[in-house]
């Protein structure tokens, strides 16, 4: 997955280190998916969420916001457009969120997601995994142990979990 847009979409007078300008957003996409297409199965662009901007404001030291949905959404449609150019997949995510009147609740800080908001992605995410790659959530292997995992730990030589005990896991997990 391909998660980005949200620091990128920051505005570039309130905020030069972090705005990326969208043309150059949807370049530096367009190359990330070329790098993930090159080792995955499936590639998933994942918009950025929108942004409750007055609380973001509240949280922000000069107490006004650095970043609103209207430039945002250019981002959204930035990602939307690189992932039909690319045959990837897509999440929306700000659309996703805009769809409920609480949508602001999907938010922590205004801008970074919350719980809910965090459950929001994922729901989309294996909503679009499996309409678009017939992909179910159960099918899906950790890339590592889940934490709970980790204090059983058992690793060989090179410091990589040992396949031995990644076979003993109750889910899938990738062997490195």
């Amino acid at each position: 997955t391909l998660f980005f847009g949200a620091n990128d979409s920051a505005d570039k007078d309130l905020n030069p280190a972090q705005n990326v300008p969208v043309d150059e957003y949807k370049r530096n996409l367009a190359q990330l998916v070329d790098k993930a297409q090159a080792v995955a199965d499936h590639v998933v662009i994942i918009s950025p969420p929108a942004v409750d901007a007055p609380t973001w404001g509240e949280s922000r030291e000069s107490g006004q916001s650095d970043r609103v949905n209207a430039r945002t959404q250019k981002y959204c449609e930035a990602g939307r457009e690189v992932a039909a150019e690319k045959g990837v997949l897509f999440v929306d995510t700000f659309h996703a969120m805009l769809r409920h009147n609480d949508w602001e609740s999907f938010l922590n800080d205004g801008l970074h997601l919350s719980l809910r908001g965090n459950q929001l992605v994922y729901d989309e995410l294996v909503r679009v995994l499996k309409n678009g790659a017939g992909i179910s959530d159960d099918m899906l292997p950790f890339d590592f142990p889940q934490w709970r995992e980790l204090s059983e730990a058992q690793f060989d030589e090179n410091g990589h979990f040992a396949k031995a005990w990644t076979k003993t896991l109750p889910y899938k997990c990738r062997e490195y």
